[in-house]
């Protein structure tokens, strides 16, 4: 999905630009902050402890196992890669991933017969088939089992990939990827500052292009499944959540379907409880308490 559906081009653009530059010590100042937190986090919680990534081959898991990397050594991170079904589409993006990192300890750990097993269970209990998201949920909570199993045996923490773009329209798993975590990362990061900092680091263009999918199911998109360009999503959270402006101001001065706005707020007021799990997480500065 390309084309704007909900913003005027203008207001798009507009919202999109006042993200880039809400906080003016620039993307390179955020990026050694975060560095900075991972590193404080780990001496705080255990300063011996390696640093767990759960990576997809997109790009919000890709800024976070580089960052990881730069903040404890490539030798002091772990990277999992745990597909749940032989097409995953992100199987074409992990080579590309383990060049980019070129850290040693990165596996590709298939998850599809534990989440099979578990299905057939469901299955055999509701008579019926299952849904492709109650699918997608089962796999998702048997990622982080295997997770927080290997962080155990290996003395590790388990570092969270999860945008607050998602964040805030609930779009993770509950007890699942990416939210389940010690300490989360992205939390007060848009897609839009994600695809910025990518930049800088310099991940591969293929993983830059990619669509963001949870990978629940073959074709699987946050845009198809959330009817809206990532933009969208972007300009509506800091608008509604961080800006706290009225929708009726929001329309006024970006040019924003109504209809659409009041779908975002349905659907952040619907996933309030997944919000009440959410783990430590590297503070920014942008997010008013």
């Amino acid at each position: 999905m390309k084309k704007n559906k909900h913003f005027t081009e203008r207001g798009l653009t507009k919202a999109i630009a006042e993200i880039k530059r809400r906080d003016n010590r620039g993307y390179n100042t955020i990026i050694k902050s975060m560095i900075a937190q991972i590193r404080l986090f780990r001496k705080k919680a255990s300063p011996a402890a390696k640093l767990l990534v759960g990576v997809s081959g997109g790009i919000d898991s890709a800024v976070v196992a580089f960052l990881a990397k730069k903040a404890v050594g490539s030798d002091r991170v772990i990277l999992v890669y745990l597909p749940a079904e032989k097409n995953d589409e992100g199987m074409q993006y992990f080579p590309i991933l383990k060049k980019f990192l070129n850290v040693k300890d990165i596996s590709l750990i298939s998850v599809e017969e534990v989440a099979k097993g578990i299905e057939k269970i469901i299955q055999s209990y509701t008579k019926r088939k299952l849904d492709p998201i109650t699918k997608g949920n089962i796999a998702s909570r048997v990622r982080i089992n295997i997770m927080y199993a290997i962080a155990k045996e290996k003395n590790a923490l388990v570092l969270g990939t999860s945008n607050r773009t998602e964040f805030v329209q609930g779009y993770a798993t509950k007890y699942g990827t990416p939210m389940s975590c010690d300490l989360g990362i992205l939390d007060e990061l848009y897609k839009t500052d994600v695809l910025e900092i990518a930049s800088k680091i310099g991940v591969p263009i293929e993983i830059l292009r990619r669509a963001p999918t949870t990978g629940f199911y073959v074709g699987q998109t946050h845009e198809k499944e959330l009817g809206a360009t990532l933009l969208e999503q972007d300009a509506a959270a800091y608008l509604l959540f961080e800006k706290k402006m009225s929708n009726n101001a929001i329309c006024l001065k970006y040019g924003v379907s109504k209809k659409y706005l009041f779908d975002f707020i349905k659907k952040y007021e619907n996933s309030s409880h997944k919000r009440m799990l959410q783990s430590a997480h590297i503070i920014l500065g942008h997010i008013k308490k």
